[in-house]
């Protein structure tokens, strides 16, 4: 059972990366985020069984990249990749309710079947 959510952000938000941003630190964010949308694409494919093993390493780059307190400069981009995190998440969240209600309405149908 195959669902499609769409995303309602395209790419990274805040129109590139600032200057005054280190390179390491943009490309930490920015793994964070591209890992997200693989969650998301887990999640639309139905890949239960992947998406707690990938949680668990996103949160381990979220971990590791907070490990360092952002820069002033650096915290209208930082913002910015997390709004477009919590969209996903928000996406996989509604993903989620979906299958669990064809789930549901398939149980339901299953219990009801008089063979």
């Amino acid at each position: 059972m195959t669902l499609m959510v769409s995303r309602k952000s395209s790419g990274s938000s805040g129109g590139g990366t600032p200057s005054g941003i280190d390179d390491s630190r943009r490309g930490e964010l920015e793994s964070i985020v591209a890992w997200s949308r693989s969650m998301l694409t887990r999640v639309e494919e139905g890949a239960w069984d992947e998406i707690v093993s990938m949680e668990t390493h996103r949160q381990e780059l979220l971990n590791t990249f907070f490990s360092v307190e952002p820069k002033k400069t650096e915290a209208k981009w930082i913002a910015d990749l997390i709004q477009e995190i919590m969209q996903i998440n928000a996406d996989m969240e509604d993903a989620c309710r979906k299958q669990l209600q064809q789930l549901s309405s398939t149980i339901g149908a299953l219990s009801h079947d008089p063979e």
